[in-house]
């Protein structure tokens, strides 16, 4: 009764940092989809996404698409989570928002967790989102305005740690820069992070970079810049040069990957 995808990904990752031992590390990912559409034009899908190793769920969630907008119900990224890659740094980093070395150094509200949101179609460029996770007590709240190669955005956080985030994204001769800053507020204790990055393409070459800077509870650095060349056929390699401050720690290194895609 529906339309069925399967894609996903897998990865072999090799770390080299300056201090301590050599790692290596595999991950993966497969992701069922089925979609299938109304006779009034709603399209629903259904996704699971689960990884290889372990056989933990990196995503399960029911999709209604329309006029109206997207309404996902299930364990995933927030609707958050669908902005602000348009204007934060940390986003245009080579290994993606997540962070290869652990650092907290890092602008992104939102995570995967079981909620419902919904995403707003985009009007003259302004698009709106909003997530509700009845069992943390969050409210999500979001808006992202695109014009002329210039992305601005603003999110908002209610739970026990509130968090406002602001960025800006602006592509000039090719170049990508973003930039963001947020705050969380954990009772009276508040926590501020910012950041810069840029990413430029070259056919099948990506450069990109960024760093972050945390103050208050908190006075983590984070830097990176790193490569990337698309081989074909969905495979890619990655190679990223980081440096870290975390808790007062100095930490730098090389982490290099592997990537295939279907």
């Amino acid at each position: 009764q529906a339309d069925v995808s399967i894609s996903g990904y897998a990865e072999f990752a090799y770390v080299q940092p300056n201090a301590g031992e050599n790692t290596m590390a595999s991950d993966g990912g497969i992701v069922i989809k089925g979609t299938s559409t109304t006779d009034s034009g709603i399209t629903f899908t259904a996704v699971q996404d689960s990884k290889f190793e372990s056989n933990d769920i990196n995503d399960s969630y029911i999709q209604a698409s329309g006029d109206f907008g997207t309404v996902k119900m299930g364990y995933s990224d927030t609707a958050l989570d669908s902005q602000d890659g348009a204007f934060t740094g940390r986003s245009l980093s080579i290994q993606g928002a997540g962070e290869v070395t652990g650092s907290s150094s890092t602008v992104l509200i939102g995570g995967d967790s079981t909620a419902f949101n919904y995403t707003s179609p985009s009007i003259n460029g302004l698009q709106l989102v909003g997530s509700i996770d009845e069992a943390n007590n969050r409210t999500d709240i979001g808006a992202k305005y695109e014009i002329g190669g210039v992305t601005i955005g603003y999110q908002t956080r209610s739970s026990t740690t509130d968090s406002t985030l602001v960025g800006v994204g602006v592509t000039m001769a090719g170049v990508r820069v973003q930039a963001a800053s947020v705050e969380h507020v954990t009772g009276a204790t508040k926590r501020k992070t910012s950041d810069i990055g840029f990413s430029y393409t070259m056919g099948d070459i990506t450069l990109a970079g960024h760093t972050s800077k945390s103050t208050g509870s908190s006075t983590d650095k984070n830097s990176e810049i790193g490569v990337k060349y698309d081989v074909g056929g969905g495979a890619s390699i990655r190679a990223t040069s980081y440096g870290n401050t975390i808790s007062g720690t100095d930490s730098t290194g090389f982490y290099s990957e592997f990537r295939v895609t279907f």
